[in-house]
């Protein structure tokens, strides 16, 4: 499949609108999800068919991850758990072995502390927040401006999908 959606426009289209359900509000994601399945590209239909069974066991409203948890309208805090790997790799590289003792744990505990009190201090004192990538704020301004023609009803829900898609995940590079 990685291939087919490397070189198939319309395939990248599709799951790329797939993704971009979660970020519609939460009643009309079902809505959303039987339009994509509806307008499947059909030269992958056993591959797709593979991948929706997955997607509705794993995502489906009565699965264990239902839509309520990842919905993402209006939000644009982390959507995965990105951050925590992040932080998880920093506390690697700053052990000294695979397996630290407590003391060493403790010293980076504490120097993690550190690290949080110097970045409450900041906030409170009105400091300005780190800056963020310039595809990260063109793609939150694109959302946001989706969002708005979506809830002042200048575009429809397709193509929603379809801007959300191609605007928010092009700018991220989620792929």
């Amino acid at each position: 499949m990685r291939t087919a959606y490397q070189k198939n426009e319309s395939l990248r289209i599709w799951f790329r609108s797939f993704a971009a359900v979660a970020l519609l509000p939460e009643q009309d994601m079902d809505e959303a999800f039987q339009y994509l399945r509806s307008t499947k590209p059909e030269q992958y239909k056993e591959q797709i068919d593979s991948f929706l069974k997955y997607h509705d066991k794993t995502y489906g409203v009565n699965s264990k991850y239902p839509p309520t948890m990842y919905n993402h309208y209006r939000n644009l805090n982390p959507r995965t758990i990105n951050y925590l790997e992040g932080h998880h790799n920093r506390w690697k590289k700053r052990s000294r072995k695979a397996h630290d003792d407590i003391f060493s744990c403790i010293d980076m505990f504490k120097h993690e502390q550190l690290l949080a009190d110097d970045e409450r201090e900041r906030f409170e004192t009105g400091a300005a927040p780190p800056k963020r990538r310039k595809a990260t704020r063109i793609a939150e301004e694109s959302l946001y401006r989706l969002w708005d023609k979506l809830d002042k009803q200048q575009i429809d829900r397709n193509k929603f999908l379809k801007g959300a898609g191609f605007r928010y995940f092009q700018y991220l590079k989620i792929e």
